[in-house]
């Protein structure tokens, strides 16, 4: 591989990580459900986010059966 080439691959690699990075910063400061002790480990990011979709999941689906109770059609 070029030296070139390399250094692209490098630059990109990094760009890449950086992008993953800031995913994660993100999800953490926008879930509840997260101790920010434990925000760096990307696995319980993943997992606090699978939680709390789908406790909107469940949410969601008791407030559109509470709507369809009170003859609101969603």
């Amino acid at each position: 591989m070029s030296s070139a080439r390399k250094e692209s691959h490098v630059a990109s690699e990094k760009k890449r990580r950086e992008a993953i990075r800031k995913g994660f910063d993100n999800l953490t400061m926008v879930l509840p459900n997260l101790d920010v002790r434990h925000a760096r480990s990307e696995a319980i990011v993943i997992e606090k986010s699978v939680e709390f979709l789908r406790l909107l999941e469940q949410e969601n689906a008791s407030l559109k059966n509470l709507a369809s109770q009170n003859g609101i059609d969603l």
